[in-house]
């Protein structure tokens, strides 16, 4: 841990593509405010643990996957992370999908993700000014719970 001056921090988080966040002092001798870099991913996962934590408990399974993505990402890799996306939900998870963003590919990567989403799950949308938060449950099919392997088939033999 370093100490630095504020607008160096800010100019340093800024060429780092960091975000600054206020730590609370425990040790309230020192009349310093404490910042921290960190990460857009790890700031989003901060102020969400409550609200995950709760939402993990409410979950019949409690599985919750996160994929997040620049919104610089080709159709190609995207595709890819769709796929995958897809093969979770199959899998009954929920998938948390992040997609950091300028305001310009927000709303195309979004619509194609969508579009390709829509069959396997349900989304809920979050826009915040730098990223976008899918929230994604899996649809619960009658026919999924059905194992083909089952002890309690009935076979009949000719």
């Amino acid at each position: 841990m370093t100490i630095t001056y504020l607008e160096d921090a800010k100019k340093l988080a800024k060429r780092r593509n960091l975000i600054l966040t206020k730590v609370e002092n425990k040790q309230k001798d020192s009349s310093r405010d404490t910042y921290k870099l960190v990460k857009l991913g790890e700031k989003f996962l901060e102020t969400t643990d409550n609200v995950t934590e709760n939402n993990i408990k409410a979950d019949r399974n409690g599985k919750i996957k996160q994929i997040q993505i620049s919104g610089k990402i080709s159709t190609h890799d995207l595709n890819i992370k769709l796929k995958h996306v897809n093969k979770l939900l199959s899998k009954q998870y929920k998938v948390k999908f992040i997609i950091n963003h300028d305001s310009d590919t927000q709303d195309k990567i979004f619509k194609y993700a969508e579009s390709n989403i829509k069959q396997h799950g349900t989304i809920q949308k979050t826009v915040k000014s730098l990223y976008t938060t899918l929230i994604i449950t899996p649809i619960i099919n009658e026919d999924s719970n059905k194992n083909p392997h089952d002890v309690n088939v009935n076979i009949t033999k000719n």
